[in-house]
């Protein structure tokens, strides 16, 4: 049981990231945390192994407070001394949560203000009328609870693109009629399209993979950037009816269907610029 300190009253996504931020990383502990009145004496709250955003104090190892900090020379708030904490010097290895990191710190000590919809935003409207009731406590513990979910999302997505990535650098790269690159798998690979359009991925222009379920053959256009439905290369959906076999090939050009290999192959050297 480690036991985490932060102050009562109305919460901030500042305290909340980095509380979530230890229960997302450290799965194997359990967090009992407490909110206390900020001039709770320093003697008291020693006596917990995180205290955050709180106290005047910050060790890098248990004082999380950036309160007596000067913002242009450490343009932190508690959620980025936890993250430093939590992560180290390798906060690339999950750019998503970094950024969310950044942006409830610059809002946190004044730099940039969130906008109205955003996830700092999100937060100060989960406080209720009442910050000292019981009420607020249990506000305070959904809005914990809800980062974490969102923070373990970020995770669970950066881990399977992370993975994906030397899965992929495994696959064959195959080149036909000298133009038209396809990188196949023989299987689904999750996040793939997250690695084909980074510096160091996008070396094809489709990726193909034997689909186990469903006993076809399916490939997809690499698209410029992730999450994007812009790509180089399209595959025509007239080439459904001229080659047998060919079962679906998408209007927007980017994902047929085949029932063999061998099919899908004669609708590879088919495709053209």
């Amino acid at each position: 049981m480690k036991k985490v300190v932060t102050h009562n009253g109305i919460f901030h996504a500042d305290e909340v990231v980095a509380v979530a931020l230890l229960k997302s990383f450290y799965t194997d502990e359990t967090f009992e945390v407490t909110r206390v009145n900020h001039q709770t004496p320093a003697e008291e709250l020693g006596s917990f192994d995180y205290i955050i955003d709180i106290g005047s104090h910050y060790n890098e190892v248990k004082w999380f407070d950036h309160h007596h900090l000067d913002p242009k020379t450490v343009p932190m708030a508690s959620a980025g001394l936890v993250w430093k904490y939590v992560i180290g010097e390798a906060d690339y290895i999950y750019p998503s949560i970094c950024e969310l990191v950044i942006q409830v710190d610059l809002n946190d000590i004044g730099i940039e203000k969130a906008e109205p919809h955003s996830f700092v935003s999100m937060i100060k409207y989960l406080n209720t009328d009442n910050p000292y009731s019981q009420e607020q406590e249990e506000a305070f513990a959904y809005a914990v609870n809800l980062t974490v979910k969102y923070i373990t999302a970020f995770k669970s997505e950066q881990d399977k693109i992370n993975k994906a990535s030397e899965t992929v650098k495994s696959t064959v790269c195959v080149t036909y009629n000298n133009r038209v690159t396809v990188r196949w798998s023989d299987d689904f690979i999750p996040m793939w399209d997250q690695v084909l359009t980074d510096a160091t991925g996008a070396d094809c222009n489709f990726f193909a993979w034997y689909d186990k379920v469903q006993d076809k053959y399916k490939i997809q256009a690499v698209p410029v950037e992730p999450g994007s439905f812009e790509f180089g290369i399209g595959i025509d959906p007239a080439l459904k009816e001229q080659i047998p076999g060919v079962e679906f090939i998408h209007n927007g050009k980017f994902f047929a269907v085949a029932k063999d290999k061998k099919s899908l192959e004669m609708l590879i050297k088919a495709i053209k610029f």
